[in-house]
């Protein structure tokens, strides 16, 4: 993933995948091994997504 999506250390991904779904765990990985960080909501709300995407600047 680190390097089909070309991530690197400015990266930040929101993170609203369900944690024991391995297709999650292969996303969380790939943004940490590319120095990224990750934003990780309390509870998924489909309304304030864009909001969260703009607020911690996910790329």
């Amino acid at each position: 993933m680190r390097c089909a999506h070309e991530l690197g250390c400015d990266d930040r991904f929101l993170y609203v995948l369900p944690l024991y779904h391995m297709n999650s765990v292969d996303k969380l990985l790939g943004v940490l091994s590319s120095g990224g960080s990750i934003v990780l909501p309390r509870r998924f709300d489909l309304s304030a997504y864009w909001s969260w995407v703009a607020q911690h600047r996910c790329t």
